[in-house]
């Protein structure tokens, strides 16, 4: 793998993992690259809010209590679908 494959492999993980991956794994290339990679992870970072209501890929948003939602939506999307199955 050539240099600018890893710094492009490098780059995408990045914005897959989104800003709580920041302290490990930086975005590479020149400044402008990198503000063009920050630009896009803000964007990502934006649509994912947009869709979950908050934003997901914040770790300052994580509160407690939200585990035992997502079991009670677990536990109706099975239900419903058992339901279904009927």
């Amino acid at each position: 793998m050539t240099d600018e494959n890893k710094a492009i492999s490098v780059n995408r993980w990045r914005l897959v993992l989104g800003g709580m991956s920041d302290k490990s794994l930086s975005f590479t290339g020149d400044k402008a690259e990198i503000i063009t990679f920050q630009d896009m992870e803000k964007l990502l970072d934006y649509l994912y809010s947009r869709a979950q209501g908050d934003d997901v890929r914040n770790e300052n948003s994580r509160q407690g209590g939200q585990g035992a939602k997502r079991r009670r939506m677990d536990n109706k999307s099975q239900n419903a679908f058992s339901k279904a199955d009927r």
